[in-house]
């Protein structure tokens, strides 16, 4: 994916609104919760040609709720879940207009987004969409970190949103997909300020924690479709094969197939019809602090 495109996507993003009476991006918390939560993920934009038909993609699929902030050709919305925002679907144009263009970038919470952003750029990434900040949204900005995968860097003016127990169609976890897996989570660990350790059951698989909640994973791309690091977000489904026969019927594919070894069968990864990866998982929470959490 060239850098040009995706800085171009990052301005139409946080481009201003072309009629002064439009409404804004709503806060993250609201009430505020006057909470940073660092190393948590707390928001994802779905940048596609396409805004149509993912939108009926994924408001079919999960029962999600709509509300456009921004009409074509710059068209901009937000995908609803119980009443409030949880991620949001930009329009941009097509690197090759012969292939439909989809990705998905997530935001962790940071508690200096100046000083994340130079730790990614002094470890060789680079930056993608400078610091700005927005009233109600707060200041943020898009990097690129020395494996190419693109992350958002978040600190939210009203707060992160509280840790819930995600229902069916919200967000559950994420996994950073890196040709060097240690490296990152050095990396990662400086960036957020939290703690990063290497699963005793699996080496080379390292775990993303904050407050006492695991929040996102570390793994090796080896293996996977294309090769290219990335970070893939998890979706919470309460019926994995039910979902999985929705997604075709709504123009989507199936990318990883339930398997017993993984997860008991309890996880897929899927494209959208505008080639975007996501990942679905039913997740049974454990009784104790330290479980995943969104």
């Amino acid at each position: 994916m060239k850098i040009i495109t995706l800085t171009a996507l990052a301005l139409l993003l946080t481009a201003p609104a072309a009629q002064a009476s439009e409404p804004g991006l709503p806060p993250l918390t609201d009430p505020p919760s006057n909470k940073v939560l660092a190393g948590k993920f707390v928001w994802a934009d779905l940048v596609t040609d396409d805004v149509e038909s993912v939108k009926t993609f994924y408001t079919t699929l999960f029962d999600l709720g709509w509300q456009e902030i921004r009409p074509a050709p710059q068209a901009y919305g937000l995908f609803i879940s119980d009443g409030r925002p949880v991620a949001g679907l930009a329009y941009h144009e097509a690197p090759d207009e012969q292939t439909p263009y989809g990705r998905w970038i997530h935001y962790m919470s940071v508690d200096d987004v100046a000083r994340a952003e130079k730790l990614m750029t002094d470890a060789g990434g680079r930056t993608v969409l400078s610091r700005r900040s927005f009233d109600q949204r707060g200041e943020f900005a898009i990097v690129m970190g020395p494996d190419q995968a693109l992350v958002g860097l978040m600190r939210s003016s009203s707060g992160d949103p509280d840790d819930y127990r995600s229902s069916h169609g919200e967000w559950l976890w994420r996994e950073l997909y890196s040709a060097d897996p240690a490296a990152s989570a050095a990396l990662y660990e400086g960036i957020c300020q939290c703690e990063v350790f290497e699963r005793e059951d699996s080496a080379g698989h390292y775990i993303i924690a904050s407050q006492d909640y695991l929040r996102a994973s570390i793994n090796s791309l080896a293996g996977t479709e294309d090769g290219v690091a990335s970070w893939l977000g998890y979706v919470q489904v309460t019926d994995i094969p039910a979902t999985l026969q929705r997604v075709e019927e709504l123009g989507g594919s199936i990318v990883f197939a339930p398997s017993p070894e993984v997860l008991d069968g309890r996880l897929a990864v899927i494209k959208d019809p505008s080639g975007a990866y996501l990942g679905l998982v039913t997740w049974d929470y454990p009784d104790d602090n330290m479980e995943a959490s969104q």
